[in-house]
């Protein structure tokens, strides 16, 4: 028994119902990876973007005579408030002036007290968080953070018990109970390149007057410098680099074309500094050839660099 052929229009129909059941299928497919895609890219995006502002200033205190004294205010990137009360030359009075400023990279605050009879504490606070994205490079690498902290704390009475300042950046969290602060830190952190990663810097200052007094403490932390090593910590002179808040950040980039020339320098200037002893490089070659000692003197040359140009430009001292 034979079948009767399919008349033209029927295979035309057939065809048609079965081209376009392929087309569907690849059509989800693409749609599939496209979603998946966009869904990594917008994670990416999130973890890339993520970036705040914190500004925060408060006082509170009393006059002998019970009249109360605060004030407050909180922003992002400032926030300030004052206290001022005067009733007469020899009555009770007071004043106070508390100013915040976050930046990226750099956070600076004011806590200023002032009283005739009665008490006055003050706080200014100021922080930053930021997301950072390095690439260009593979693997794991190390970011080598300098960081200048400045903290004052002082009084017309005593500057024992004028205020306090406290510190943190990134892990590391320190406080100072008045004299002054003003020193430059090495900062190390572990990241890898092409995934995002956080930092974050916070400064707070307090200010206290008592009996009849006038307490100042000012303090900030700025980031000077960023130093970018790979593996082996050897300074890496070809990546990008993009932050969630957009602004630059002070990253070192050597000149990829005089890199060799300017490692040969460094290497005979360090030794001659006495940054690397040259009975270590007899001892070493093998580590020598693969840039051990040049990373060394690379970490120092940039501290001391940034050190002496910080003094330059008015900086007092530094440790």
């Amino acid at each position: 028994m034979h079948s009767m052929p399919l008349p033209l229009p029927v295979k035309l129909t057939v065809a048609c119902n079965t081209l376009c059941t392929g087309c569907r299928c690849i059509l989800r497919s693409v749609i599939r990876r496209l979603s998946r895609i966009l869904l990594l890219a917008a994670v990416a995006l999130t973890a890339i973007s993520h970036a705040s502002l914190l500004s925060s200033v408060n006082a509170s205190g009393s006059l002998n005579n019970g009249t109360p004294l605060e004030c407050g205010n909180t922003g992002t990137s400032t926030a300030s408030c004052t206290v001022s009360v005067s009733t007469g030359f020899t009555d009770p009075a007071a004043s106070g002036s508390y100013q915040s400023d976050s930046m990226y990279g750099s956070v600076v605050v004011t806590s200023d007290s002032s009283v005739y009879q009665g008490s006055l504490i003050g706080h200014a606070n100021a922080s930053f968080s930021d997301s950072l994205l390095f690439t260009g490079g593979s693997g794991s690498g190390t970011l080598v953070f300098l960081v200048h902290y400045f903290g004052n704390a002082r009084s017309d009475v005593s500057d024992f018990l004028a205020g306090n300042v406290s510190f943190s950046f990134n892990d590391n969290n320190f406080s100072y109970t008045t004299n002054v602060v003003n020193s430059t830190y090495e900062s190390d952190l572990a990241f890898t390149f092409g995934t995002p990663f956080a930092i974050s810097a916070s400064v707070s200052a307090r200010s206290s007057a008592l009996g009849h007094e006038h307490a100042v403490t000012d303090a900030s932390v700025s980031i000077v410098s960023i130093a970018v090593l790979d593996a082996s910590g050897n300074p890496v002179t070809d990546f990008q680099f993009s932050s969630g808040s957009g602004p630059a950040y002070p990253v070192v980039t050597p000149e990829p074309a005089t890199f060799g020339l300017f490692a040969s320098i460094l290497l005979v200037l360090c030794v001659a500094r006495g940054f690397i002893d040259p009975r270590r490089l007899r001892d070493s070659q093998s580590e020598f050839r693969a840039g051990r000692h040049e990373s060394e003197c690379w970490r120092s040359w940039v501290l001391r660099g940034m050190a002496g140009r910080l003094a330059r430009s008015g900086v007092p001292s530094l440790k």
